[in-house]
């Protein structure tokens, strides 16, 4: 993954666009195991699974040419769509257009994500490694890069903070992870995949997430950390950080 590319092209967006953008890419990464951002042009941001780098090895992408995102789907003459989401004249490669948060959270875009993961597979053979999860110490270290993250702790328990706000920290004797995040987020990221994501009683009231740390794709721990870090960063961190060329 590009992460100097990628950050080039969304710190370029309005920034509506741009936090929409940043959902999407959770939302991708945690439905589509394996697959690995890349840059194939100016304004994508491809997902791929393999080491090719044509069009063959992309799932779909982020399109970020125009006013509105969009997401586009390749190969998908044959792709089951239901729910009439796909849009564009061609046959092998349309879109769906996404404008705010209550469609990228669709149950309906979701089960076109999973049905083209399947496509995919049909069409290349090539399956992803499993996942292996992820420990905190992997978190932390995946962490590291974003400005004034520090290791804490947190009613007893190792933690992550971004200056005196708490982003993360270690719950469940060590098997899991409480993660910042919006609301929204978290009820994408709870339909997106029930198996790593989870709500307790105790959090319901609070823009939490819980995470199963073994069965974190790798892959996906940046836009997560990004997330959480957004949510527990200052307006000054933040506009430094979106400003970063």
């Amino acid at each position: 993954m590009n992460d100097k590319a990628i950050n080039n092209l969304l710190t370029a967006l309005p920034p509506r666009t741009r936090e929409l953008a940043q959902h999407a890419r959770v939302l991708l990464r945690s439905t589509l195991p394996g697959v690995t951002e890349v840059t194939p042009s100016a304004t994508l941001i491809g997902y791929r699974i393999g080491k090719g780098t044509g069009v063959r090895q992309l799932v779909c992408a982020l399109d970020l040419a125009g006013a509105d995102l969009k997401i586009i789907f390749y190969a998908c003459a044959r792709l089951p769509d239901p729910h009439d989401l796909l849009a564009g004249p061609g046959r092998a490669h349309r879109y769906v257009l996404v404008r705010s948060d209550e469609e990228l959270g669709s149950a309906a875009l979701h089960e076109l994500l999973v049905a083209a993961l399947r496509a995919f597979h049909a069409r290349t053979g090539d399956i992803p490694t499993p996942e292996t999860g992820m420990s905190f110490a992997d978190l932390c270290a995946a962490a590291a890069q974003l400005p004034a993250v520090k290791e804490a702790a947190s009613y007893g328990t190792p933690a992550l903070k971004v200056g005196a706000k708490l982003m993360l920290r270690l719950i469940d004797n060590g098997t899991a992870v409480a993660l910042k995040c919006s609301w929204d987020e978290r009820e994408r990221l709870l339909a997106a995949s029930p198996s790593v994501f989870y709500i307790t009683p105790h959090y319901q009231a609070y823009p939490w997430v819980l995470i199963r740390l073994g069965r974190l794709n790798p892959h996906s721990a940046a836009p997560l950390l990004e997330m959480a870090w957004q949510q527990a960063a200052t307006a000054t961190l933040r506009n430094r950080r979106n400003a970063l060329p």
